[in-house]
């Protein structure tokens, strides 16, 4: 996973006199976003230094929790006096107004010991996909790009198994995604249920069936 780092600057002049600012900020996402920010300034006053410490936790589904401190940025409106500060923020999203669409997977019918699963993926996630799981021992498998969405197909063994996506190498899981469930770092995977193979099935409750009838996790049969 890589980190985004921003740098720039700016001036104000008033009253008070002429403040010069320059920073540099370091982004790394993911489950736990961290935001480190270090501000120079150049006032009336000599030079002043102020910047802080961020971190943004994903708590599952819709909350996120926001905790930062530093040193605050001198006042060339008021001229307070600089000095620390920190806060922290539990958010509740109630809508997203870009949310990604749903990924589909499908379990198709055995042909010998192991059940083709295909993955899909709308290509309007990211610049990169890839499936992982406990089936990949937890290692990205990339997807490829058929038409105007990320596709891939494995072959499991049958069984119950973990989930989820790598979109440009950030941790991605549809609300939608079949069986959600918290690992314990508080990700959340989504559970897929791989049937038996010849000629006997195993639905998510464990009772054996007669044909190996196919599973799907929403979106339809191979």
């Amino acid at each position: 996973m890589q980190g985004l780092v921003a740098a720039g600057g700016s001036v104000y002049e008033g009253a008070a006199g002429r403040y010069e600012r320059g920073y540099v900020e370091y982004l790394l996402p993911g489950l736990i976003g961290l935001r480190l920010s270090g501000e120079v300034w150049n006032t009336p006053h000599g030079v002043r230094y102020a910047g802080g410490l961020g971190f943004q936790l994903s708590l599952g589904g819709p909350w996120s929790l926001r905790v930062q401190g530093g040193r605050g940025e001198p006042d060339p409106l008021v001229r307070a006096p600089q000095g620390y500060q920190g806060g922290g923020l539990l958010g509740l999203r109630l809508f997203d107004l870009t949310r990604i669409p749903e990924a589909v997977v499908a379990v198709g019918r055995s042909s010998d010991s192991t059940v083709p699963v295909r993955f899909y993926l709308p290509e309007s996630v990211g610049s990169t996909a890839q499936v992982i799981g406990d089936f990949t021992t937890w290692e990205g498998r990339t997807m490829s790009l058929e038409g105007d969405r990320w596709v891939l197909e494995l072959h499991v063994a049958p069984g119950t198994y973990h989930f989820g996506f790598l979109v440009d190498g950030e941790w991605y899981l549809p609300e939608d995604a079949p069986g959600r469930v918290a690992d314990d770092w508080g990700q959340e995977n989504g559970t897929l249920v791989v049937p038996g193979v010849s000629g006997v099935s195993m639905d998510s409750q464990g009772a054996e069936g007669g044909d190996a009838a196919p599973v799907v996790s929403p979106g339809g049969v191979m």
